[in-house]
């Protein structure tokens, strides 16, 4: 449902296509700007057929790349590529748009930006990379020796448990011995 605060964010189509129309950070507000990939790559079909271009999106150079540090999510290297359109529509009175039969996304430019980190962010994140590993290290010594504590502290309550059985097996035979002597009923070999 569109009203009249929130046309301006509405696709007003297919999916593929980003509308900035109505989107107040944008240097143009309220002109009829659609953001999408180069070559309309990945969009709805009907976006390329009502435009011709000189050739076909191709993934590897067309679409957005981020590469990440595996661990730390930092990116490594990005190629952000998208194209700028904007929307097209007859205007009686302007015969440039005389031909058109219905409204189109035209292609303005397409940008491709790259970035790489330069060597101070690469010794930043050798040393992130560092204190992690090292981090795994203490975290591995750590949980060995509180294993071998729990091992320790298994083996001396079995060790306590089974001499302080055998002490009380002890003694209940010495006060069975005393018990005899008392009544007389035990043999001298």
């Amino acid at each position: 449902v569109s009203t009249q605060s929130t046309w301006g964010y509405n696709q007003f189509g297919p999916s593929g296509v980003w509308n900035l129309t109505a989107f107040p950070l944008s240097p143009v507000y309220n002109a009829p700007i659609y953001v999408s990939k180069p070559f309309f790559l990945d969009a709805d079909p009907t976006y390329r057929n009502k435009v011709q271009f000189s050739s076909q999106p191709i993934r590897d150079i067309h679409d957005l790349e981020i590469h990440a540090v595996e661990h730390l999510g930092v990116p490594l290297r990005a190629n952000v590529r998208f194209q700028v359109n904007s929307l097209l529509w007859k205007v009686p009175g302007l015969d440039v748009t005389n031909n058109l039969t219905d409204s189109r996304l035209l292609p303005v430019v397409w940008v491709d930006l790259a970035e790489e980190p330069t060597s101070d962010m690469i010794d930043y994140l050798k040393g992130k990379l560092s204190l992690r590993r090292a981090g795994l290290v203490v975290g591995y010594v750590v949980g060995a020796f509180l294993i071998l504590l729990s091992v320790v502290l298994v083996l001396i309550g079995v060790v306590s448990y089974f001499r302080r059985n055998k002490r009380s097996e002890g003694q209940r035979l010495l006060e069975v011995g005393d018990d005899a002597k008392k009544r007389g009923h035990y043999v001298n070999i």
